[in-house]
Order: structure tokens, then sequence, then C-alpha cells
């Protein structure tokens, strides 16, 4: 069998007798060794929520047996982007996302954070292909009849268990934590990759000039370069120099965007990513304008287009995560 390292952008995780079992002060501290900058109400936030959510899994127990070996996920850090969801259930054909606040009612931001966050495991993430992800926001005062609000599910803390409960599938397997967890399992999954390529090829971009007589010289010689370097196994820096308004931009999009990228990509330890290329920006006002107009192939538009700092800050803290892509782009990087 083909071994895979594990990620450790975790705070806790464990089957769910081990967690409602573990004292809280125990849990806290491991989420606060991993949240090194964890705010004294992130604490506090803990602190109150632990024992009830065990109250919750153990109840959970009671109602099936079988529940005993959910995993139970806390403070999963969604790679290349630093947020994390409260806690994430695996199931049995579930991927269950837990936002937990400490509000009377639903916010609109919070009924959009852990929306998005089910989104991007939906669309990047290999142990939820062909799974159900689903949204739920648990606040104080919730309605007693179960509400769902633009695909999220909300509920008070105490009926949690009786939701988790229905929402696992009897006739599907137990997603496994180690294939959850794997270091290369967040990736753009193929099939939004294939709608993202095609819609940045029929959708005109916004502040993007497609004058594409004069980036074909630009592109055709860089595409040359990529193939010499998978061909030869070197790196290569290239350079591209021009005036405001003369295709950089573009040509960086292009190339990111290819189809022939495919071929070149290179599996390493049996992993081949499913996304070759990465335009990578520090501007935050053209990553947002970009990721926005290729929203609509799903995921947030995040599939080729990705802000820097967030990139290289995952893979500069930790030694496994060498990236996987062939080819990247860095636009207005300095």
């Amino acid at each position: 069998m083909e071994e895979h390292a594990s990620y450790n952008g975790v705070g806790w995780q464990s089957d769910l007798t081990t967690f409602h079992s573990t004292a809280p002060n125990v849990i806290r501290s491991k989420l606060q060794a991993f949240v090194r900058d964890a705010s004294r109400e992130q604490i506090t936030a803990w602190d109150h929520a632990l024992p009830w959510l065990q109250d919750e899994c153990r109840a959970l127990e009671e109602l099936d047996k079988t529940s005993t070996r959910y995993i139970t996920v806390l403070e999963y850090e969604l790679p290349r982007d630093f947020r994390r969801p409260d806690v994430i259930v695996l199931e049995r054909g579930t991927v269950v996302v837990l936002e937990l606040k400490g509000s009377p009612f639903p916010t609109r931001a919070a009924l959009d954070q852990v929306r998005a966050y089910a989104r991007d495991l939906a669309a990047y993430h290999a142990g939820c292909a062909n799974v159900d992800v689903i949204p739920i926001l648990v606040v104080g005062r919730a309605a007693r009849e179960l509400e769902t609000r633009d695909g999220v599910m909300i509920t008070s803390p105490v009926g949690l268990a009786s939701l988790l409960n229905s929402l696992s599938k009897s006739n599907k397997p137990l997603i496994a934590v180690s294939d959850f967890l794997r270091a290369d399992a967040y990736q753009p999954l193929p099939g939004i990759v294939t709608a993202a390529r095609d819609l940045f090829h029929k959708r005109p971009l916004p502040l993007i000039k497609r004058a594409r007589a004069a980036t074909d010289p630009a592109l055709h010689h860089i595409t040359l370069i990529a193939h010499e370097a998978a061909k030869t196994k070197t790196r290569h820096l290239v350079l591209l120099s021009g005036v405001p308004g003369s295709g950089k931009t573009l040509v960086g999009l292009q190339l990111v965007h290819a189809h022939w990228l495919d071929e070149l990509a290179a599996s390493r330890d049996g992993v081949t990513p499913t996304a070759p290329a990465v335009y990578l920006s520090g501007n935050a006002p053209l990553v947002k304008v970009l990721q926005h107009a290729l929203a609509e192939a799903g995921g947030g538009g995040r599939t080729f287009v990705r802000d820097i700092k967030s990139y290289v800050s995952h893979h500069s803290r930790r030694s496994n995560a060498m990236p996987l892509e062939h080819l990247l782009v860095f636009d207005e990087a300095q």
C-alpha cells in the first residue's frame, strides 16, 4: 500500500468516544498549542463550547451505536488559506462542517462563513468527493424546528446530536480520517478544474484587455520554456516586463489555464496535481476581482487564482508542503 504524508494543519482529531471522554482542558490545550495567536475571546469560546459539544457527542452515541467510529476534527486549517472551520465531523457518506457562534441568532456573516467552508471543501478536498458536505450553523436561540437558510442548516446546541444522526447514511462507508488528513488531499477536484478552464476561455475578464495578438509571442515563448523544464527536469525563471496595460496579467492567466500543462505535470509520491499551475498575486483587489469573475465555475474562483501571501506562508511553514504545481505565475508579487 502506498504511504502518504499526513497533514499537520489541525488542532485536534479523534474518534467520537475519545473526544467526549477527554477532559475539555486537555483538548483546549491542544487547540491553543496549534492556534498560537488565539485571542482571549477565542480561548473563552473553546472553554464554553467544548463541554456541551462533548455532551452532544455522547448523546449521538446513544442514538447511533456505530457513531463511536465517527471522527471529530477541530480547527482544521484549509491549506493555503488559513481559514479554520470550528468542527468537522466525518460520518458515513457525509462530511459535516460546524460553525459555533455565541450570538443568539444567525447572522448573514456567519451563514456566509460556514457556507464558504463547505463550498471549498466540496470543490477542493479529495476526501469530500462524491459525499455530501453539509454546513451547519449552531447558535443559542435557533428555532425549535430545524431551519435551512441559503443551504445552511441552523440548529441550537441541544439539537445537534439528533441532526448529526439524521445526516449519516447507513448504506455508505465511513470516511477515513487518514484519507481526509492526507497532505495532498486538498487540491482542486478534476470537475472544477475543467469548469474553471472552460469559463476562463469563454468569458472576458474585467480589467484585462484581451489583446491576444500582442501577447501571443510571449505566451508561445514561455510555453516552450515550460516544456523544456519538464523534459530536462530543470527549473527556469522567466521575467516578463511591459508597460501597464500591455497584457502581462493576461499572459499569466492564459498560462495557468492552459490544457497542455496536464501533460507536463509531474507525479510526486504517486500524486499528480489536478491543477498543474497557479496564478499568484500580492495585489489583493486584483485577486478578489479575478476570483469573483471566475466564481461561477465553483469554489469561489480559487482554482487557479490565489493570494500569494497565504500560498507562500503555507509552504514555508511546513517541511512536507512541497508545491505540486509545474508552473507558478507571480503577478504584482513585490
